[in-house]
């Protein structure tokens, strides 16, 4: 039966297509049957009969002449080439949407960090964050882990927990009254500020698993140094405030952009004749704190606009901090700044007395102006705080788009890798780095490059050869790397046999 399905295949494999399959016996290899590729239209053979079979771990480099086929042999893999006939049989487990690609230009997708990682759309990931977090800080670009929701935060925490124990050590002597609780919960605030300015550049939020992880973790600590010391009620006291402010040092940067814009907005929305008394302040700030409260709360349920794929990196609790500090703010600017002169004061009381039934409604309606406007700039602020492959591929450099790929690579941990030409923008240094990670990342993986520099050949173990329709395949040696160089640098060597 098994002789009956080969012969089956064998048959497949010479009519006048090319067909791409997966394997489905456990078979760990790239085998490629019979393969001939030929350009459509004008039907001219790139090569003829191409037979070749590379084990787990395999590497093998491709080269030959501008136009051989090099590039059409990896979409020929890739199940992306249909003018020809042969087979090509995947790994076990490989579809060609698990082969891996690394071109000369690092293609970033314009969707989340997540989705580059995952290589999905965003929503429909595989892997989950924290495996992400753990493949950016191996190649080193945990810097970007902030773009991952919540893992960043975790990292922040776990540094924090590692802190709290010799804030512990000195209120471990008797029972903490509720004074001492106090000082104990302000000295364990004030570690957060430092470590969030030190591992954050963007807005970010707590999301509830992060929360109850710090929750669990502080618990643990603390019955460790304070034993019976510190009451339930306490602990989880302290482990929401904690949490809280972290939150509220996560914010800071939308925080001082909004505030930024303080003294233009209190010139904007003050009185036009005369300044406004403080009680007309007062009535404007209250005003302003619940319509403010009221629309962000539409941002943060995504409810102001028609894009319901706009990312939300801010919780309630940011919302809530962010409305109350605005207003307080805007309100002390116009006390302070603009507050009625001296000389003014008679006539402004006048004006005052005489509208106050108008003025009450023409504040109402300027809160509200004014509650607009600060939502409008925080919208537009938090959507400059989603991190896409069109702002990183702006923001990184060459090196490290390329390390960002291989951190791609580790997280879906593929069976089959195919380099067409990726060192061809790199000096030789970074190409023998690139391939050193390579070798040294993904030892198990079959991996298949298409070069001209022969200086990448030591770092595989066959070479595939394209000339006059012909591939030649034969195991890298050090007198096959001296014949490439020489080929290389036009001198004739002869074919190789």
């Amino acid at each position: 039966m098994e002789e009956n399905n080969t012969q089956a295949a064998d048959e497949v494999a010479q009519k006048d297509f090319i067909r791409v399959r997966t394997a489905q016996d456990g078979d760990t290899s790239l085998t490629i049957k019979n393969l001939s590729l030929r350009i459509p239209g004008n039907g001219t053979v790139l090569f003829e009969d191409f037979n070749l079979s590379l084990k787990k771990g395999d590497k093998l480099v491709v080269m030959g002449p501008s136009g051989s086929g090099k590039s059409t042999l990896v979409k020929a893999i890739c199940d992306k080439w249909d003018d020809g006939k042969g087979e090509i049989i995947l790994p076990d487990g490989c579809d060609t949407n698990e082969i891996v690609v690394m071109s000369q230009k690092v293609m970033l997708h314009n969707t989340t960090l997540r989705g580059i990682l995952n290589h999905t759309p965003d929503g429909q990931y595989k892997y989950d964050d924290k495996k992400l977090a753990e493949k950016l800080t191996e190649v080193g670009l945990q810097n970007l882990i902030q773009h991952i929701p919540g893992q960043q935060v975790q990292i922040l925490m776990d540094n924090l927990l590692t802190k709290i124990p010799a804030v512990l050590e000195s209120y471990n002597n008797a029972p903490i009254s509720e004074q001492k609780f106090k000082e104990l919960e302000k000295d364990i605030c004030a570690l957060v500020a430092p470590l969030v300015a030190e591992q954050f550049d963007y807005v970010q939020h707590t999301p509830a698993e992060q929360r109850e992880y710090f929750r669990e973790n502080l618990s643990r600590i603390v019955f460790t140094h304070l034993q019976e010391n510190l009451s339930d009620a306490h602990q989880e006291a302290l482990s929401n405030s904690v949490v809280d402010e972290i939150d509220r040092c996560l914010t800071q940067p939308l925080h001082d952009f909004l505030v930024g814009g303080i003294h233009s907005l209190a010139q904007k929305f003050n009185g036009k004749a005369f300044p406004y008394s403080d009680k007309k302040v007062d009535y404007f700030s209250w005003h302003l704190r619940r319509a403010l409260t009221k629309e962000a709360g539409l941002y943060l349920n995504n409810k102001n606009t028609d894009d319901r794929h706009r990312k939300i990196n801010i919780n309630e609790k940011q919302v809530s901090y962010i409305a109350d500090t605005v207003t307080d703010e805007l309100k002390r600017e116009m006390k302070e700044n603009f507050a009625p002169s001296v000389n003014a004061e008679p006539l402004n009381e006048q004006f005052n007395f005489c509208s106050w039934p108008v003025s009450i409604f023409t504040l109402c309606k300027k809160a509200k102006e004014a509650s607009h406007e600060i939502v409008q700039g925080m919208t537009v602020f938090m959507q400059r705080q989603v991190v896409t492959g069109d702002l990183l591929a702006r923001q990184l450099s060459g090196g490290e788009q390329q390390k960002l790929m291989f951190a791609q690579i580790a997280v879906r941990e593929p069976e089959l890798i195919i380099l067409d030409e990726a060192t061809a923008a790199l000096d030789m240094t970074a190409g023998n780095q690139l391939y050193k990670e390579l070798i040294e990342k993904f030892p198990d993986a079959i991996v298949v490059s298409i070069a001209h520099n022969p200086y990448i050949m030591k770092y595989h173990t066959h070479l595939a050869y394209l000339e006059d329709k012909k591939v030649t395949v034969q195991p890298v040696t050090d007198e096959v790397i001296e014949t490439a160089g020489k080929r290389h640098h036009g001198e004739p060597p002869p074919s190789p046999s």
